[in-house]
């Protein structure tokens, strides 16, 4: 699992079980991304979501990939604002290929499957946007 630098409001380093909580979060919102794009607008259009995140992730030297839908992290930690940016690009993507209604909703389903705790941390670090 990658070892980020998120930290909370006080400036302290957040625990390796939250960390770990965020990256399962993260992964669960960026494979329902890519299910979502595909199911909506096709394969090609689910590769071309998967090329703007790995080309984001060249262009910044981040060592994160996607292939499938499925996020892999490599041996360097993320920053945090890493974790925020590739979850907007993917946000803003399916958007445009879908509909705000139809990523809200879908998004909206995956929460539901993750404790409150979980949700209002994501959203405290960037990596959750209301639509």
């Amino acid at each position: 699992m990658v070892r980020s630098r998120l930290r909370d409001g006080s400036g302290l380093v957040i625990s390796e079980e939250k960390e770990k909580e965020l990256g399962s979060y993260f992964a669960a919102r960026m494979l329902a991304l890519y299910v979502l794009v595909v199911r909506m607008a096709g394969r090609d259009l689910g590769a071309t979501l998967e090329e703007k995140v790995r080309r984001l992730n060249r262009e910044r030297g981040w060592s994160m990939d996607m292939r499938r839908g499925r996020v892999t992290f490599g041996e360097t930690d993320l920053p945090p604002e890493a974790w925020r940016e590739i979850a907007q690009v993917a946000h803003a993507y399916a958007i445009s290929v879908t509909s705000k209604r139809i990523v809200a909703r879908e998004l909206a389903e995956l929460d539901v499957n993750f404790s409150r705790t979980t949700v209002q941390r994501a959203t405290l670090y960037g990596l959750r946007t209301d639509v």
